[in-house]
């Protein structure tokens, strides 16, 4: 009955705040990091003993991730309409860390402080005076003080459902106010009836306490699948930029992506070069037989041929050391540059 309740809750959460239009403070940068980057995680992978992570998989989670295709299917909606529609759906939503690890589940277990077995009305997340977002829009109901309990606690009230955050070190909400998804409401920390820092999330829907891993599995799927939806719409957008070139080689299975960037990078001058702009050349692809460029109707047909043409001949190893071998550029300081390249992409 408990997990019904929270289905429909969820179901309302969704039709009510999904697709409001909202600035979200946090957790949104992820989106506009660098593409040769390391992807961002929006839950903790490493694995403890005594110690779980979220798995959406997982056969015991009773909510599945939410299709959050809402766009119209209007064949006249251009890309960047699209976008913006998604942009004010994925700042709908927030993680209440930068990072999920959970370290004690809803339910029976024994208890840190008297040792006997007690019910755990909410789940413990790890953190050490991070800053706590509030996961969706909502208006806060309490905000609470003390050395027992919760220690210094708020509850934020989602609709029908009501999210307490506890154990905190300092609140930056007061009672009454509206939050949005993604704003801080206040510090993580160690106050009341706590053996370490950490933060407790409890969920209620006014009659008794739910277990709040669904409820952070939806907002974890829906952030997901918004973002593949960004990329998507910028892929059919078929502009040159930074992200779409890295999506390019990982679609084609570019091997060592950081240097063919760079590559591409010294080759077209920020992709500003005659080759680039007019044939669609972005390695500086030349024909054997006479010397003359390759002209492609598409920049993504010359990451192909980079692939058919350069690349088939790697056999693994330095891969800058695999260029020079094989006379990539006349360049005597070619090698130079794109490490150079290198460097500045990853100071960026």
């Amino acid at each position: 009955m408990k997990v019904k309740r929270l289905i429909f809750s969820l179901l309302g959460l969704y039709l009510t705040f999904f697709t409001q239009t909202m600035v979200c403070l946090a957790q949104f940068e992820t989106i506009k990091r660098a593409p040769w980057q390391h992807d961002a995680q929006y839950l903790d992978k490493e694995n403890e003993t005594e110690s779980q992570t979220i798995d959406i998989s997982d056969e015991q989670q009773p909510v599945k991730k939410q299709n959050c295709n809402v766009l119209p299917t209007d064949t006249t909606f251009n890309s960047m309409e699209k976008r913006l529609m998604l942009l004010k759906k994925r700042t709908s939503l927030s993680l209440p860390l930068s990072f999920i690890h959970i370290t004690s589940g809803y339910g029976y277990r024994k208890d840190p402080v008297n040792k006997g077995r007690a019910f755990h009305d909410g789940i413990d997340l790890r953190c050490r005076y991070q800053p706590v977002y509030a996961m969706m829009r909502g208006v806060v109901e309490e905000v609470g003080r003390g050395d027992t309990g919760y220690g210094n606690y708020v509850v934020v009230r989602h609709g029908d459902l009501r999210c307490l955050y506890g154990h905190l070190s300092t609140i930056t909400v007061v009672k009454g106010q509206m939050v949005k998804a993604g704003e801080q409401i206040a510090i993580s920390g160690n106050t009341g009836k706590s053996t370490g820092p950490h933060l407790h999330i409890r969920i209620t829907d006014g009659v008794s306490s739910l277990n709040p891993l669904p409820l952070l599995a939806y907002i974890d799927g829906g952030i997901e699948h918004l973002d593949k939806m960004l990329t998507d719409v910028d892929e059919e957008d078929g502009s040159l930029t930074y992200r779409n070139l890295w999506r390019t080689m990982r679609r084609y299975g570019i091997h060592h992506k950081e240097v063919v960037m760079a590559q591409a990078l010294v080759e077209t001058g920020f992709f500003s070069s005659r080759v680039c702009l007019e044939y669609n050349n972005l390695f500086g692809l030349r024909r054997p037989s006479d010397g003359r460029y390759y002209i492609f109707d598409d920049w993504r047909e010359s990451v192909k041929a980079y692939r058919d043409y350069v690349q088939y001949k790697y056999k693994g190893g330095d891969y800058l050391q695999f260029l020079k071998k094989i006379g990539y550029a006349e360049d005597p300081k070619y090698i130079t540059k794109v490490r150079s390249m290198i460097s500045r992409m990853a100071a960026n």
